[in-house]
């Protein structure tokens, strides 16, 4: 019954785990487009 215990806990942590990279990877990504957005809005007021 321990292990069980045990091991449901190991695949939250798995599951925590890429949840935050997920995150990670999504919100670079919105940064990278906002800063292309940006240099367009630039480069067209040029």
């Amino acid at each position: 019954k321990q292990v069980r215990k045990r091991r449901r806990k190991e695949i939250k942590e798995k599951e925590k785990f890429s949840g935050d990279v997920m995150d990670i990877y999504n919100k670079s990504n919105e940064e990278k487009s906002k800063k292309e957005i940006d240099e367009e809005t630039t480069n067209s007021l040029k």
